[in-house]
């Protein structure tokens, strides 16, 4: 964790982070709701705070708690940061890289693909032969 001049951006990295996971530390994820619906971080406190209606909603987050701000790649967990400095938070860090990093870094994610009909892959249309393409899977 970088504990940085008042100025600057407090950083934790995706290991860090993944060893601090816990009771007193809460993951909140700025992403809009579909974006988190469809991946999220699988760990313990993690909650969906989409930055669109952060600044409405943040009176929800304990102060007593280390906040970690994750969005898709950090620029709008660096938004939020200094905000929530504005509000007096103290224990408050971004993310280094935000999901994208948590994700390739192989740390526990869960996803929950999109139903999509039986016949999308119809044989008509490719040679799939109605078989699901890997990238989907």
């Amino acid at each position: 964790m970088n504990m940085n001049t008042p100025n600057e951006i407090n950083e934790i990295t995706t290991e860090e982070a993944f060893k601090i996971v816990g009771n007193d530390t809460l993951f909140i994820d700025l992403r809009e709701d579909f974006e988190f619906a469809d991946k999220s971080m699988n760990v313990i406190n993690v909650f969906n705070f989409p930055f669109s209606t952060f600044e409405k909603n943040f009176q929800k987050i304990p102060k007593d708690k280390k906040i970690i701000l994750i969005c898709l790649t950090g620029i709008q967990s660096q938004k939020a940061y200094e905000f929530l400095l504005k509000q007096r938070y103290k224990m408050v860090y971004v993310l280094l890289g935000g999901i994208i990093h948590w994700a390739m870094e192989g740390h526990p994610m869960k996803s929950n693909p999109d139903s999509l009909p039986e016949d999308i892959f119809d044989s008509h249309c490719c040679n799939c032969k109605g078989q699901t393409p890997d990238i989907l899977e």
